[in-house]
């Protein structure tokens, strides 16, 4: 029996063409460890039937192929696709593939068709988060054979042992086919309860190599624990991992932890549900990895929980490696927080936490959403006005884009036709559908210009002196990614003359001219903000009498 897992591109389906047809310098490919299916690959090796098993890591290749574009020429996603598949060692009887993000759906099942036309005899089964919320649609389409729900260890390995011994009509907990759907049962896979049992993740199936040594993307990934006990209505990590949080010893953290710095890792990246929450078993194991992680610095993928962080634990952090981190905190609106989204964020204590991060030097952002169904105008503007009150180095603001299976999702129905959403082109973040309460334009536009205010126009390091800091932020988070970004690039240049560098602010001016001439984005920004950058209206108007200096004074 031959096992082929693949590891779906977490991105939106228009946004992987554009890259691959190398129409778009706006997105960059997400890439990160399929730690979720490297522990079930590793699983399903030692305990099923299963002779030959490969991880295809998609998004990889997406991310080197991003790499070396330069190098390489354009084409479609079936193309690209069709390559990778043909890299493939062996033939597969069963093909697994992760299906994280709603806005991997079309790429997803692209995936399955393509390799049921490679390979007549395979097997497909989806499994992941958006796997699990949307099951009984994925379920209609023909190149689909089964979904299984939750958690996929135990389910998979017993589905691929039924298999293997030719049993009909096959009955597995949590595993679905298109009958099995139709009855209306309700169910998920079993969950390990001990995390020890898991073995260590199948790091050897992945190219350690590219997530080692390759700029961007050089992190490792670990899990340390599943499950998260809080009853966020967004959140759809418990649709999976439940809200019960099983950890594994630290034992065995330490060893996967010592697997990667002994193969050269220098970040590590923690895929957690939840951080830290239970603070005496945390507490141990920070300390202990700080004896041991030498310069490597760890990196969280979630948001830290207001409701669990405390100062210690933020020491606890620091010594282990972690330099910063987003504090979760979704909402400035007291009433969203306990009646829409329910996770009853103290936003005092989250003040109290952000000043401590930056007294110590961890290097705080934060997280928030807007377009919450019941959502006013009133709880945005509240919402905004939090914002302005908080000292942190960047602040990201969302749209709310619902997660199939959710109770929010639940809550959208409401208000929207959910049946009609454009599951593919959307992603973390950015929705595409308009509610009774807002249109996504309209929606769009307000959390656009909320993040520009905030983390330009307004930013805290200006207002507070910190012009260094401003600096370095603008070009870790946006420069140094997106060089034609006006805004970013006029406000470098109002703090390097803060600073008295006044050739380094004119080159700044001088280039965001230039990038406005022959990038389109570059002009939308200046078009759309321009009031707001009135040196570069002086610049446009005199550029060889310009002098930074003399209009400063005015």
């Amino acid at each position: 029996m031959n096992l082929l897992l693949i590891s779906s591109i977490a991105m939106p389906y228009n946004e992987v063409e554009a890259i691959l047809e190398e129409k778009s310098i706006l997105r960059i490919p997400t890439v990160a460890m399929p730690i979720g299916l490297m522990e079930m690959g590793a699983y399903v090796r030692e305990k099923s039937c299963i002779s030959n098993i490969q991880i295809l890591d998609c998004g990889k290749e997406m991310g080197s192929f991003y790499i070396n574009k330069e190098k390489l020429s354009s084409r479609s996603y079936q193309h690209f696709l069709r390559s990778l598949l043909d890299k493939v060692e062996f033939t597969p009887d069963v093909v697994g593939i992760s299906l994280m993000f709603a806005c991997a759906r079309k790429s997803s099942l692209e995936t399955a068709e393509i390799a049921k036309e490679k390979w007549k005899n395979c097997t497909t089964i989806l499994g992941g988060n958006t796997a699990t919320g949307m099951y009984k649609k994925l379920l209609d389409e023909e190149c689909v054979d089964y979904v299984v729900r939750g958690e996929g260890e135990l389910s998979l390995t017993e589905f691929i042992n039924s298999l293997n011994d030719s049993i009909k009509n096959i009955n597995v907990q949590g595993v679905y086919d298109k009958v099995k759907a139709s009855r209306g049962v309700e169910e998920i896979s079993p969950m390990i309860e001990d995390l020890d049992e898991l073995p260590m993740p199948a790091f050897d199936l992945l190219d350690l190599d590219f997530y080692c040594n390759t700029p961007f993307y050089g992190r490792g990934s670990v899990m340390f624990s599943r499950g998260c006990p809080f009853k966020c209505t967004f959140c759809g990590s418990s649709l999976v991992h439940g809200r019960r949080v099983r950890h594994k010893s630290n034992k065995k953290c330490l060893s996967e932890v010592k697997y990667l710095l002994d193969y050269g890792f220098k970040h590590i990246k923690p895929e957690d549900d939840i951080w830290a929450i239970r603070k005496k078993k945390f507490m141990e194991l920070a300390d202990e990895i700080a004896k041991i992680r030498g310069n490597c610095l760890f990196e969280l993928s979630q948001g830290l929980s207001v409701a669990v962080m405390d100062e210690e634990r933020i020491d606890a952090m620091m010594r282990m490696g972690v330099k910063g981190a987003q504090l979760a905190i979704e909402s400035g609106s007291p009433y969203i927080q306990k009646h829409i989204i329910k996770k009853n964020v103290n936003l005092d204590k989250a003040k109290k936490l952000l000043d401590y991060m930056r007294k110590v030097g961890f290097v705080a952002e934060v997280n928030f959403i807007f377009g919450f169904p019941g959502e006013t105008d009133a709880m945005r503007k509240e919402s905004i006005e939090y914002m302005k009150s908080l000292d942190v180095n960047w602040i990201y603001v969302f749209n709310c884009a619902p997660i199939p299976g959710t109770e929010l999702f639940k809550e959208f129905e409401k208000v929207a036709d959910m049946d009609s959403v454009d599951w593919d082109n959307m992603r973390v973040g950015r929705r595409l559908f308009d509610t009774i309460e807002i249109t996504t334009e309209e929606l769009e536009n307000i959390a656009y210009d909320t993040n520009i205010e905030i983390n330009f126009f307004n930013n805290c390091n200006m207002r507070n002196g910190r012009y260094e800091l401003a600096i370095q932020c603008w070009n870790e988070i946006i420069l140094n990614n997106y060089p034609f970004h006006t805004v970013g690039r006029y406000c470098r240049a109002i703090a390097y003359s803060k600073l008295k560098r006044m050739d380094d602010a004119t080159a700044d001016l001088r280039i965001c001219v230039d990038w406005i001439r022959k990038n389109s984005e570059s002009k939308r920004l200046f078009e759309r903000y321009r009031a707001k950058m009135p040196l570069l209206e002086k610049l446009m108007e005199n550029e060889k009498g310009f002098n930074l200096a003399s209009e400063l004074v005015r």
